[in-house]
């Protein structure tokens, strides 16, 4: 299979299991889980697949482009929790549309700050996205809401993520870079999930 087809289907695998993640997500709400608690344990998990990962010797592991690699968790696990506390106040559709504003945010910080070339009619496109977006979730400017304002947050920081995400695959094998993120997110959450536990009442 050339590598082409291959990474569409892996594409088309990774986006089918996102979906899931909202339904996931949703029904931990209901067993009060909040979105601190649910961002960590879908860290844990992560943290055991790289390490499954790595003793199998399916992906190899390296550190040579520091900076995107930090900025690359730094922002996506904020993007992560932004996206579960989304889903949290706002419905799954919603704070799903948000998050995934991620790709114009991305085209955004290009442009802004690594001085790429927009492609033709691209601010008009942008707009027409924005357009569409205000259409499908009729947002109230005027008065928006935690779900929101979360939404919107883990689009932007996704945003940023996805460009550092593209800056380290220069360098990085896919194992360094999803290992970045993991590590941030665990221990993000992991201190504010033990933090909580300890200040809490006995």
């Amino acid at each position: 299979m050339k590598t082409r087809t291959k990474n569409i289907y892996l594409l088309i695998i990774s986006n089918i299991f996102y979906s899931l993640l909202p339904v996931t997500v949703k029904l931990a709400n209901g067993l009060h889980y909040s979105a601190v608690e649910e961002t960590f344990f879908r860290f844990a998990f992560a943290v055991l697949g790289i390490a499954i990962l790595w003793a199998a010797g399916l992906q190899s592991f390296s550190l040579v482009n520091r900076q995107p690699l930090f900025w690359r968790g730094f922002f996506g696990a904020l993007s992560i929790l932004g996206y579960f506390i989304a889903l949290q106040t706002t419905s799954s559709g919603k704070g799903t549309l948000l998050n995934y504003t991620c790709i114009l945010w991305t085209n955004v910080f290009a442009i802004l700050f690594f001085r790429q070339k927009p492609p033709k009619h691209f601010f008009w496109y942008l707009l027409l996205a924005a357009v569409g977006i205000e259409l499908v979730l009729d947002v109230r400017w005027n008065h928006l809401n935690l779900g929101d304002l979360a939404g919107l947050f883990s689009g932007i920081t996704g945003g940023a993520a996805v460009l550092a995400i593209k800056r380290s695959r220069h360098t990085d094998t896919a194992l360094s870079v999803f290992t970045s993120f993991t590590l941030f997110g665990f221990v993000f959450s992991g201190r504010r999930c033990f933090g909580a536990a300890l200040s809490a009442p006995q």
